[in-house]
């Protein structure tokens, strides 16, 4: 396998439900991750997802792409401050996947 597993830190679908209060429909989800030195907050609903890297700004040479199973990969555009988005989701799972020089680090699979 080329691409490590970024660390789960954080996942906002872990924490506990008030017993008796529904949740909102569509609700988004946060997910944290951590690949070496870099956290990256992910937010993911029906709307679609938006991330940031924490420092607030990326590193020389980061880029993400959003993975689909069969491999096809879409470059993120991060901006100045970190943040990147997508709207148009592909349909099922996708990751994220964090290059750095020559290292590869791969969120595990989530579905928007």
């Amino acid at each position: 396998m080329d691409e490590e597993l970024g660390e789960l830190l954080a996942d906002s679908a872990d924490e506990p439900a008030l017993a008796g209060v529904r949740g909102a429909t569509g609700e988004a989800t946060m997910m944290t991750y951590r690949f070496d030195d870099l956290t990256v907050v992910c937010e993911v609903g029906s709307e679609g997802l938006w991330g940031q890297i924490e420092s607030g700004a990326a590193p020389p040479g980061l880029r993400l792409e959003l993975v689909t199973p069969d491999g096809t990969a879409t470059p993120l555009e991060v901006d100045a401050h970190g943040r990147f988005m997508v709207t148009q989701m592909p349909p099922g799972p996708v990751c994220v996947r964090c290059i750095r020089d020559e290292r590869r680090a791969i969120t595990p699979w989530f579905v928007a």
